[in-house]
């Protein structure tokens, strides 16, 4: 089962408070619909305990001006921390994940409802908002990107045109970029809807998480991200020996993390690999280091990405399931964990 978080950043305008706004918008979302996780407000020292969208707003409208938060049961990150009558508001609603909104009247009307809110002229909508998916897989691009003006996996991006900033740029591809087919975009008063949910519903995980991993490759395509801590430019992910050592019958040992290294040079020959294999096998078997270390993981090194991936096949068949390489600068690993697309066969 997904799970389904709306995101919501607004800022004050004329005479209203971006919680009044707030308020109203989450007022103005259809309570059948949202089925809102359970949710505990905060302030001060009162505590109260909202189930749907239209007790959720009756208790942020009834806030005094002081610091309140809001937690959502269903998602950690579904949270908000404020001030009534700030001059800005962002809200993470998190909706309850037995029950998985319909598309009907929910995905197009939270997106009319935030744009509406913008372009209202009393409250302004901040650089992004938008109803995202949460703890569904995905074929991601390599390297992963962290969005410079959107979330993760968002399933519709309301992106303001003209929040400025030195993200402004990759906010434009929002609004004037040529979207895949079955992609819906309104623009209108600078406010971008981008609608990725095409014919999915929102119990079909399958779908969705075609679309999310559609939606990576045009932000990626489009340079609105850069890549993410632990990533190589390559596509690889970095390799840490944490405070590795020569160890005996090992290249490097990382007492920290119990992890040995073996390295097999491209240049040795097939006799030569398959002791070498060999010997790394016995003492993964083993669980510990020829010096009675813990050994909890073993590692082969190749010399070059295109030696790893010639290396993997034969590795596996000893019980050796991780291969990386040397490049100038890190180990990497060209099999790291998760789903992706495919990485090019390529040289380090």
């Amino acid at each position: 089962m997904v799970d389904i978080v709306l995101s919501v950043t607004l800022e004050s305008a004329g005479d209203s408070s971006a919680t009044e706004a707030l308020s109203s918008l989450v007022a103005g979302l259809d309570a059948k619909s949202l089925r809102l996780s359970p949710a505990t407000v905060k302030a001060g020292r009162k505590r109260s305990t909202v189930t749907d969208a239209e007790e959720l707003a009756a208790a942020i409208t009834a806030l005094p001006d002081s610091d309140f938060s809001i937690a959502f049961e269903s998602d950690p990150n579904a949270f908000f921390d404020g001030v009534a009558g700030a001059a800005r508001a962002s809200l993470n609603l998190g909706f309850a994940g037995e029950s998985p909104l319909p598309r009907d009247g929910t995905v197009s009307g939270i997106a009319a409802a935030l744009a509406d809110t913008a372009r209202s002229g009393t409250v302004g909508v901040g650089a992004y908002s938008g109803l995202s998916i949460r703890n569904l897989d995905f074929a991601r691009a390599r390297p992963p990107r962290d969005y410079l003006v959107a979330g993760q996996t968002g399933l519709i991006d309301v992106v303001n045109l003209k929040a400025g900033g030195a993200d402004d740029a990759a906010a434009q591809v929002f609004g004037t970029v040529d979207l895949p087919p079955g992609v819906e975009r309104t623009v209108a008063e600078d406010i971008a809807v981008v609608d990725w949910s095409a014919d999915a519903a929102l119990d079909d995980a399958e779908k969705l998480a075609e679309r999310l991993a559609l939606r990576d490759r045009w932000l990626v395509e489009h340079a609105v991200g850069r890549a993410a801590e632990g990533w190589h430019d390559s596509g690889d992910a970095i390799v840490d020996p944490v405070d590795a050592r020569p160890e005996d019958g090992l290249t490097l040992y990382s007492p920290s993390m119990g992890v040995g290294y073996v390295a097999i040079h491209s240049a040795a020959s097939a006799d030569e690999r398959k002791q070498a294999l060999a010997a790394a096998a016995k003492l993964r078997e083993q669980g510990k280091t020829a010096t009675g270390a813990q050994l909890g993981e073993l590692v082969l090194v190749a010399d070059t990405r295109e030696a790893a991936v010639a290396l993997r096949s034969e590795a596996a068949a000893s019980g050796l399931n991780r291969v990386v390489y040397a490049s100038d600068e890190h180990m990497l690993d060209p099999f790291p964990e998760g789903s992706w697309v495919e990485a090019p066969e390529r040289e380090a």
